[in-house]
């Protein structure tokens, strides 16, 4: 009877149970890996765990599976005259190419994305926002990391949760490029993505930080297989 009553008399009853409804609706529907783009396109964001998921799925669909599965990967290196890969791009080089890949999509879902936003004591690779049907502001942080560089491991640890924390924001992506390969050597204490994958999942804690790899290596051609 109390909770029947309490539904009946407190005014955000219904907006809470709708959110919470299509959250785990919408958590459903995004955790499929074969979601297509206009069920993206139709997916409804009520809460900061919806809005980084739907983040998430944005990354697979428009970044990670064209890198690795529509040549992407060359957006991604330093090439010589002869159009030969020699090196990873820096992170400040490689956001524009995310950037570019995600924004028409935000746009038209009215999810605003910034880069380099200053956090605390540094600066945070892209903040995502968006404004609910509820007018209430939701935020998630991703912060991007080539795997090669020597902090990897404290991206997860400490500047993710840190730039969390500054922004108070209670969800965070943690978006990893991995380069090693036939024209790459490093990271050297990581021998496969998949090793890599293991160890920063073992140390992230919090089950509100995503991780997110992307294999940025030329793939060798299906042919010489």
């Amino acid at each position: 009877i109390y909770q029947k009553l309490y539904a009946i008399t407190n005014p955000d009853s219904y907006s809470k149970t709708t959110t919470n409804f299509l959250e785990r609706l919408n958590s459903v529907n995004l955790s499929d890996s074969l979601i297509a783009i206009k069920d993206l396109i139709k997916t409804n964001i009520h809460s900061e765990k919806s809005l980084n998921q739907y983040v998430y799925r944005a990354l697979d669909i428009f970044v990670k599976h064209i890198i690795e599965n529509h040549s992407g990967y060359q957006y991604l290196w330093k090439k010589d005259q002869h159009e030969n890969l020699f090196g990873p791009l820096t992170e400040t080089k490689i956001q524009p190419y995310i950037f570019g890949q995600l924004t028409n999509l935000f746009d038209f879902m009215g999810i605003k994305i910034n880069r380099e936003v200053k956090s605390g004591n540094g600066s945070i690779d892209f903040l995502v926002s968006y404004t609910t049907t509820e007018n209430r502001l939701i935020l998630t942080c991703v912060e991007l990391k080539l795997a090669h560089s020597g902090n990897v491991e404290s991206g997860i640890l400490k500047q993710l949760p840190a730039y969390m924390k500054s922004q108070r924001c209670t969800n965070g992506i943690y978006l990893v490029l991995w380069f090693k390969g036939k024209n790459f050597d490093k990271p050297k204490n990581y021998e496969t993505m998949y090793d890599l994958n293991l160890a920063l999942n073992e140390l992230n804690i919090d089950p509100h930080m995503l991780i997110m790899s992307i294999d940025c290596s030329k793939p060798i051609e299906p042919s010489k297989l």
